[in-house]
C-alpha cells in the first residue's frame, strides 16, 4: 500500500493505471445510482479482461458493503493515488509472491471477518486474470530524496 499511497497517477504503470481508472469509474457509477458493470465493460473487453470483470465487481461490492472503515476513492480526474486506491493497488501488486496468509492478513483488517474469504477469492481471480494481460499493477519505483536528505 505504502509502495502507491499519494503517488502520482502517472507513476503507475498500465495495468496500474487501469485499474485505478476502473476502480474511480465503478465508484462513479455507483454514486449516480447507475450499473457500474455497464460503465466499464467495454473498457475491460477493449483490454482483453472480460472475464475478469465478474470478479472486479465482486471485489468492489464486497470493500463498498463491507469493509471495516469509510473507502474513500478519488474522483477521475484526481492526479494522486488516494488511500483506499493504494489499499487495494497494493495487495494485487503483492499477489506475485503468493502469500496467501499476508493476502488474509490484510483483508481482515479491511473488511468484516465472514467477507474475507469471498473477497480473496475474488481478488485472487481477479489478479491472474490482469495477470494473463500483464496488467497486473508492480509498485513504482521507490522515491528519492533531493540532496541533503531533507523531504
Amino acid at each position: 500500500m505504502y509502495d502507491f499511497i499519494d503517488r502520482q497517477v502517472s507513476e503507475l504503470d498500465e495495468g496500474g493505471r487501469f485499474l485505478l481508472w476502473s476502480v474511480r469509474f465503478w465508484v462513479r457509477a455507483i454514486g449516480q445510482r447507475r450499473c457500474p458493470s455497464t460503465d466499464i465493460a467495454s473498457a475491460f473487453e477493449r483490454h482483453g479482461l472480460a472475464e475478469a470483470l465478474p470478479h472486479f465487481n465482486m471485489t468492489m461490492l464486497i470493500l463498498n458493503r463491507h469493509a471495516l472503515n469509510n473507502m474513500g476513492f478519488g474522483p477521475l480526474t484526481c492526479p494522486r493515488v488516494h488511500e483506499a486506491e493504494a489499499l487495494l493497488l497494493g495487495i494485487l501488486s503483492r499477489m506475485r509472491q503468493n502469500d496467501e496468509t499476508d493476502l488474509r492478513n490484510t483483508l481482515a483488517l479491511t473488511v468484516e471477518p465472514q467477507w474475507v474469504n469471498p473477497l480473496s477469492a475474488a481478488m485472487s481471480a481477479l489478479a491472474i486474470d490482469l495477470a494473463e494481460v500483464a496488467f497486473l499493477p508492480h509498485a513504482p519505483a521507490p522515491l528519492t530524496l533531493p540532496t541533503g536528505g531533507k523531504p
